[in-house]
């Protein structure tokens, strides 16, 4: 049996991710994002933290969420942490020739009254190696550390894929 492989990646998984990228993609209306409480830390909030839950035996899942930076300082991701996932990458999709593509990013910045939605199709969080499948309706924490800042404390809620 021949394993068609791109870098680092199978075949199946990168059809599994992206199956549940256009899945959540294709129900995510921004209202439901933005009814989430913010958090707010020096003038950076996030808003509507959510992963679509997993298809069975599937390992990797997508964050989404908007943030806002109202403080006076530009801001940069230095780090992502969360007790489901021990790799989170940021991650954008884009389009080439027709072609839709993930790029990992090292990180975002974001000027003062500047904000970014993290959604389908564009911006999100990649969490690999899930240790245990969260079940619709549960939520985990998972911590956002910005260059210079504590760290940004999110809830997020695992939803349903419509």
């Amino acid at each position: 049996m021949v394993a068609l492989t791109f870098g680092r990646f199978s075949a199946p998984m990168i059809f599994v991710v992206l199956v549940t990228l256009c899945g959540a993609g294709c129900s995510q209306d921004e209202g439901r994002l933005a009814k989430a409480d913010a958090v707010p830390l020096s003038g950076v909030s996030v808003t509507g933290a959510m992963m679509p839950q997993l298809p069975p035996g599937q390992k990797v899942g997508a964050v989404y969420f908007k943030i806002i930076n109202n403080s006076a300082q530009t801001v940069t991701t230095a780090a992502i942490q969360s007790p489901i996932s021990e790799r989170i990458e940021i991650h954008r999709t884009y389009y080439d020739d027709g072609m839709m593509q993930m790029r990992k990013l090292a990180n975002i910045t974001l000027a003062p009254g500047e904000s970014l939605a993290f959604s389908p199709g564009g911006h999100h969080l990649m969490l690999f190696d899930i240790a245990s499948q969260p079940a619709v309706g549960d939520s985990f924490p998972l911590s956002l550390y910005l260059s210079g800042q504590e760290p940004l404390e999110i809830t997020v809620k695992v939803t349903a894929i419509h």
